[in-house]
């Protein structure tokens, strides 16, 4: 929740600024905004990066950058869950807001660096910054990352000029903010951390900070577990979307024992999936084989069903994350699946119950 001194000091603020309804007192720059890119196209690459492509903007952002973007994505035919890197002092704050909407739009990631090279080949990057009005635009980012070394801040909210302006356009110039960071799922009171720095500095929030206010989530959504019984088979699900598509953990009992039902999205690699036959469980990182007794591709994503031992139920009741890998081999250190979904003590208390019938 917002403080009412908070508003006000982001009204004084915005009052203060040279061009109040575009601008978040970046530092000054003429370097318009490129894009450049790589798309995977190598197979082992496809395998670790996933089909996403790598989309370079680099910066100062203007009013109509979210135009242009647009029309780039569509021409180019860029895939969903592609990595927006920024690289940008700021700008337009409603240019970037367009920006991070078109971002959300099209389920896009957001991280920030620089481009090494401009080789088509090459889709590597090193530490870069996202100051001011660029931190908006991160924001529409579906998953969002922060590369080591990169800089992330925001100004204070500071009177500069406090007889200058229009109160009502600052006032409609935060209304704005606030509305869309609302709009993208963002806690409100990363409009408050704006007012940590001087007019003239910028405040750059601690990764901890950014990170409990899930600014950066680092690729992984909240997981919610809950108790579902479609077709009288009652079962406890856990479900969360990271940036390798959704994934679903599903522990139940049916007239064979305990069963284990997962879901994910191997991310175009459907055939690989199913030639995987090293299947684990894994539990706080740690993993076991699995008795695997049924696995499909359905609407594009992998469904595997398990059987499970009472070991293993014990186990998942007392564990702090889960997960199910796929292997071509159990020494093999790629795989496809997930291996860290929070178990919480409300998903072992519910379990408890599911699974009490078929020890009976």
């Amino acid at each position: 929740m917002l403080s009412p001194v908070s508003v006000i000091a982001a009204t004084i603020f915005l009052l203060g600024l040279d061009t109040l309804s575009v601008a978040i007192a970046a530092p000054p720059s003429s370097d318009e905004m490129t894009i450049t890119y790589h798309r995977p196209s190598k197979k082992m690459e496809r395998m670790i990066l996933g089909t996403g492509w790598r989309i370079f903007l680099s910066g100062r952002i203007d009013p109509d950058a979210a135009v242009k973007f647009e029309a780039f994505l569509k021409e180019k035919d860029v895939p969903v869950w592609s990595y927006v890197v920024l690289n940008s002092p700021g700008g337009s704050v409603y240019g970037a807001m367009e920006l991070g909407r078109v971002f959300r739009k099209f389920q896009l990631n957001t991280d920030v660096g620089i481009r090494i090279s401009s080789k088509g080949d090459d889709f590597s990057f090193s530490a870069g910054e996202c100051y001011s009005a660029c931190a908006y635009a991160y924001l529409g980012g579906q998953f969002r990352f922060l590369n080591k070394g990169s800089r992330f801040g925001v100004h204070r909210f500071y009177a500069t000029n406090p007889a200058y302006g229009d109160m009502d356009t600052a006032q409609i110039t935060s209304a704005h903010i606030l509305a869309y960071l609302r709009e993208m799922g963002i806690d409100p009171e990363f409009f408050n951390l704006s007012t940590k720095a001087g007019g003239d500095e910028i405040f750059e929030p601690p990764l901890p900070v950014l990170e409990k206010l899930s600014i950066v989530n680092n690729g992984t959504g909240p997981t919610t577990w809950s108790i579902e019984s479609p077709r009288g088979i009652m079962y406890l699900k856990g479900e969360r979307n990271t940036e390798r598509g959704i994934n679903k953990f599903v522990v139940g009992c049916a007239d064979e024992g305990v069963f284990l039902y997962i879901i994910f999205d191997p991310q175009g690699h459907q055939q690989e999936a199913m030639n995987m036959h090293a299947h684990s469980l894994v539990i706080d990182l740690k993993d076991e084989p699995i008795n695997l007794t049924d696995a499909s591709i359905q609407n594009g994503w992998f469904n595997g069903v398990y059987s499970l031992t009472t070991s293993q139920v014990r186990r998942i009741m007392s564990a702090k994350t889960v997960g199910v890998i796929l292997r071509g081999s159990y020494e093999a250190p790629i795989f496809l699946g997930f291996n860290d979904m929070p178990f919480s003590e409300g998903a072992a208390d519910k379990l408890v119950g599911i699974v009490r019938p078929c020890a009976r």
